[in-house]
């Protein structure tokens, strides 16, 4: 639950900052087009410049990871976004800060894609280099990132496809619905950047392994 304890923004409860109490900053993080698929709770709290803070995680559909810590007024202190500080303002809704946080990771989004994608690529490159010992053995594991990566790939392709189906069957024009479709669009449109971008991967792999 939040409140804006007359300071004119919004706050989250310092000792409810778990799944439960942090589902209505998840579902406006959706409402503004971004899907938080794990929420990771606050641990106990620890002292920073002799402050109480607390520290969650949202994970999102894309796997960015973001870490938000909150002070014991409730106060937002510090973001990071994939391990790197995140610029944060105060706002006055819950609506707006589900917005703001779902254009960070938006935002962060092409950064991070590319940078799993050097990372895949160079431990392709690594597990196939001809010149170190037992070379089969760096081949299998370059082929099993493959295969690995074509899998994920196929079960984004039927997620889609069923994601289709659910916008195809709203057909209603009662705001509910509308809603309830724009959710679902917004969820599409990730999963099929999720699938363009493993398909550059696969392609990135398939070099890796010749």
């Amino acid at each position: 639950m939040s409140s804006t304890k007359d300071k004119g923004y919004v706050t989250l409860n310092f000792d409810e900052l778990n799944e439960k109490g942090l589902d209505k900053l998840k579902k406006a993080i959706s409402k503004a087009g971004y899907e938080v698929v794990k929420i990771t709770p606050a641990g106990p709290a620890r002292r920073k410049d002799g402050i109480p803070v607390k520290t969650f995680e949202l994970k999102g559909i894309d796997e960015q990871v973001m870490s938000i810590q909150v002070n014991n007024t409730g106060d937002i202190s510090g973001i990071k976004l994939n391990g790197k500080n995140a610029p944060y303002t105060p706002v006055k809704t819950m609506a707006e800060l589900g917005k703001s946080l779902a254009d960070l990771f938006r935002k962060g989004s092409t950064a991070f894609q590319k940078s799993l994608s050097r990372k895949l690529a160079r431990a392709a490159k690594k597990d196939t280099d001809g010149n170190k010992p037992q070379p089969s053995k760096g081949v299998k594991s370059g082929v099993q990132m493959l295969s690995d990566a074509r899998a994920r790939r196929d079960e984004l392709k039927g997620t889609i496809a069923t994601t289709q189906k659910k916008i195809e069957s709203l057909s209603s024009d009662s705001d509910e619905a509308k809603k309830s479709q724009e959710n679902i669009q917004a969820a599409l449109n990730l999963e099929m950047a999720k699938t363009s971008q493993l398909e550059k991967e696969i392609a990135q792999l398939k070099e890796g392994t010749k």
